[in-house]
């Protein structure tokens, strides 16, 4: 934990002015493109109450499993070192792009064509820079720490407490957003935009109602976690790209970066995105839910995925009909 406080150094400041600057245009996406509401469509007496706070450290089962994991490969010094450069790999990379460029655009060739007596003994100071960071570079591949975080399959960066059907807390762990954004080279206001949408997303499956004044907490219920999952991260990537579209590339940025190291149900979306499957469509399949008895596995989802893209005419067929029309 220490380590995760040492390099986030700075980030709760940037993760609580994330927070206040983004919420409610995260907010308001995350209703348009779910069509859910906090609050019944004719009613204000159906508000719900939906806390968002800044805490340090991690949810507390990750938290166990990182003790547990660290417990288990033991941070001698050699270890700490590498965790410690791991959270460097976007500059030595930097670096190491750089001195390559460098060597390779035959800049020291010309100089020395110009006759600078300097230039060969500064070709090979940039030689001797660009293994160094190649030697760096390698023992930060090795550390550990981030990586196991991000392999758990669960909410590792922020969560979402459903504390009753009309109340809900989003928690966004300024360290771990801090040291994740450090590794993976990306700003601490990206990736919390990220967090918070994702958590969001939950919180409005979770609270929301739709636009009849039902509630969802039944469909968030009936819902096992790959699908509940697979909804946060659907919704997520749209967010992140209509964002994009706005010129806020580091959000999407982030959000790239962070689902390359995400996997199981954190990558399941990714199927919803290729099958072309719209907000409508993923919105009317998880209402839907509201009808079954049991809980909602993932094949059962994807089933109402694909029932409903062929009931709305989004599907493949669907799309060349609307196209042919227009």
């Amino acid at each position: 934990m220490q380590l995760l406080e040492s390099t986030a150094k700075g980030a709760e400041k940037e993760v609580e002015k994330a927070k206040e600057k983004w919420r409610q245009q995260i907010q308001d996406l995350v209703r348009n493109l779910t069509g859910l509401r906090l609050t019944h469509l004719h009613s204000s007496r159906e508000a719900v109450r939906l806390s968002i706070r800044v805490a340090p450290g991690l949810p507390k089962k990750v938290a166990e499993k990182i003790k547990s994991d660290v417990g288990q490969i033991g941070l001698i010094k050699e270890q700490l070192i590498r965790e410690h450069l791991s959270f460097y790999k976007a500059t030595l990379n930097f670096l190491k792009d750089n001195c390559m460029k460098l060597l390779t655009d035959g800049l020291f060739d010309n100089l020395q064509r110009l006759g600078w007596d300097k230039a060969e003994s500064y070709r090979s100071i940039i030689e001797s820079a660009l293994e160094v960071v190649k030697e760096l570079l390698k023992e930060a591949e090795q550390a550990q720490i981030i990586s196991k975080i991000l392999e758990i399959e669960e909410d590792v960066l922020g969560e979402y407490n459903p504390e009753s059907s009309v109340s809900g807390e989003i928690t966004l762990y300024w360290m771990a957003i801090g040291a994740v954004a450090r590794w993976l080279g990306v700003s601490v206001e990206g990736l919390t935009v990220v967090v918070l949408t994702h958590e969001m997303v939950h919180a409005y499956t979770h609270l929301g109602t739709d636009m009849d004044g039902l509630k969802c907490c039944i469909c968030f219920d009936q819902a096992k976690s790959e699908v509940l999952e697979g909804l946060a991260q659907y919704f997520t990537h749209k967010v992140t790209e209509i964002l994009r579209a706005r010129g806020y590339e580091e959000c999407w940025k982030a959000y790239k970066e962070l689902l390359e190291k995400q996997k199981g149900a954190y990558r399941e979306h990714e199927k919803w995105l290729e099958a072309k499957y719209t907000p409508e469509v993923v919105r009317a399949a998880f209402l839907a839910i509201r009808r079954e008895k049991g809980k909602v596995a993932i094949d059962g989802f994807c089933d109402k995925l694909r029932e409903f893209a062929q009931l709305l005419g989004r599907d493949s067929e669907g799309y060349q009909t609307m196209q042919r029309q227009t």
